[in-house]
């Protein structure tokens, strides 16, 4: 029998985790099986099963398919030439998640809130949900730092919590999509730019 190449590994392996994502996005982490699953990808138990062992390895998945972008987004930001001010960089964070909530596979962007909703009631979850975003934490403090090095935030507020506090209001602009109140990308960056003494620019 021919092996399968690496790349059609790889595509088969995303093709797994779309599947696990869209019956997460429907039935919750919580409600989705691995038979769901299954089903969902168009592919054999056997085939499933041979890329990820049950249902813990494909929730991990899914939490690192869909930070994988953003904290590439940030890494980027981090180790440019130019860092672009916190509400520019607002601006093009919220819409990469406007754009994750048009995927055909779903609001991507509900998977976050699922995931620390698991994250509550499952010890395993908290602490993959707890690792991850400490990556995401660790990119926002070099992103800060250099802003603290330029002048444009306090060079003596400490910058870890400078770092916590900007991007926690990015699962708060999920939440205010969920419920229908969220403001445009836009107005998101000019609402930053008032408060940083910025608005006008």
């Amino acid at each position: 029998m021919p092996r399968i190449s690496e790349e059609r590994r790889a595509e088969r392996r995303d093709q797994i985790v779309r599947a696990a994502t869209r019956c997460a996005i429907r039935s919750g982490l919580d409600g989705m099986t691995m038979a769901q699953v299954i089903r969902e990808s168009g592919l054999s138990a056997g085939a499933v099963y041979g890329y990820f062992a049950g249902k813990a390895d494909l929730v991990a998945a899914i939490v690192d398919s869909q930070l994988d972008e953003i904290v590439g987004m940030l890494h980027g930001f981090a180790v440019a030439d130019e860092l672009p001010d916190i509400p520019e960089l607002m601006q093009t964070l919220t819409e990469e998640i406007e754009r994750l909530a048009q995927s055909p596979d779903g609001d991507l962007s509900v998977m976050v809130l699922l995931s620390w909703g698991d994250a509550a009631k499952s010890e395993a979850s908290r602490r993959l949900i707890s690792g991850r975003l400490q990556t995401v934490i660790e990119e926002w403090e070099v992103i800060v730092s250099r802003m603290q090095a330029d002048g444009r935030l306090d060079p003596d507020a400490d910058t870890a919590d400078l770092a916590r506090v900007v991007h926690s209001t990015l699962p708060g602009y999920i939440l205010l999509r969920m419920a229908g109140t969220a403001p445009t990308p836009e107005r998101f960056a000019d609402a930053w730019r008032s408060l940083l003494g910025q608005a006008g620019r």
